[in-house]
């Protein structure tokens, strides 16, 4: 996917280059505590169960790969993809990394290293891997997983609508499938002057194909002919060291791009600033997550 004005989500970029902002602002998320709910609250949904093979589309920096493989043992599989190869490396790297740091623990002096799902596996329970490619072209065969999960990739998506037929397609009669996403037009920032605020947040939204996504994620489930069983939402609330660096990168692209003055970017960090020191502040957005099996 091409890059955008987003700045507070990178993880649609596949531009190599960029790569360190992606993962720090994915590491920075990952301790939302409503992202935390929710992707707890899926896990508890998905439910999974040894022997399962569960799929993770848009898979980051494969923290929830590894949670999986926990759940499904040695005898499952869990597997991650995402658009980024560079990220994919990643992944492979600290999932290594972890698996190494685990076995020098317990005394065992080889670091294993991230092999397909159709090797050995990286010892996280059962066999990881970790595959390049795109939602719209998911690389394996009608009914290869018992669970998919997809944790904010719909807004980046230009064709919602195809991507779940793919999720559908891969999934199991019977398998379960769960979808995580924002609802980018519920975003509250105080303090902030409303006109600056505004034109921030129009200008970050010309850049992201389906900013309304956690809205809609039920019906893209149902059209693909998935039965909705559960539904429910957070609000990601933001502590200064999570959203001062991201507004403050799109705050200089809003400049840059001419959508806000240099007098309106200063006194819009300005009032962030003061807020957070009066300890008066206030930042988050509605994300939204659903559960739903195949019939």
């Amino acid at each position: 996917m091409t890059d955008s004005a987003h700045a507070l989500s990178f993880h649609e970029s596949t531009d190599v280059g960029r790569l360190d902002e992606q993962v720090w602002l994915l590491d920075v998320q990952d301790r939302v505590p409503g992202i935390q709910y929710l992707r707890e609250w899926s896990r508890a949904a998905l439910a999974l169960r040894p022997g399962e093979r569960v799929l993770d589309v848009g898979s980051g920096t494969g923290t929830e790969v590894l949670a999986a493989a926990e759940e499904v043992g040695p005898t499952g599989a869990s597997v991650g993809i995402d658009p980024n190869a560079g990220m994919i490396e990643l992944a492979r790297e600290r999932a290594a990394n972890l698996v190494g740091a685990a076995a020098a623990s317990a005394g065992h002096g080889s670091r294993p290293s991230a092999e397909g799902v159709e090797g050995e596996g990286i010892g996280f329970g059962g066999p990881v891997d970790f595959v390049t490619g795109s939602v719209y072209r998911l690389p394996f065969p009608d009914a290869s997983f018992d669970a998919v999960r997809c944790e904010r990739v719909y807004q980046h998506l230009q064709d919602p609508r195809a991507a779940t037929a793919e999720i559908a397609r891969v999934l199991r009669p019977g398998g379960r499938v769960a979808l995580i996403d924002t609802d980018w037009y519920t975003t509250i920032v105080h303090p902030a002057d409303p006109v600056i605020l505004r034109a921030l947040h129009d200008f970050m939204l010309a850049g992201v194909p389906n900013p309304a996504a956690g809205r809609r994620l039920r019906g893209q489930l149902a059209t693909a002919g998935c039965v909705i069983d559960r539904i429910t939402s957070a609000a990601g609330v933001w502590e200064p060291r999570q959203f001062r660096p991201p507004y403050a990168e799109l705050a200089r692209r809003a400049e840059a791009a001419g959508a806000i003055s240099a007098a309106q970017r200063e006194q819009f960090l300005a009032d962030l600033d003061a807020g957070v020191a009066a300890d008066d502040y206030h930042v988050s957005v509605t994300l939204v997550a659903v559960l739903a099996h195949k019939p």
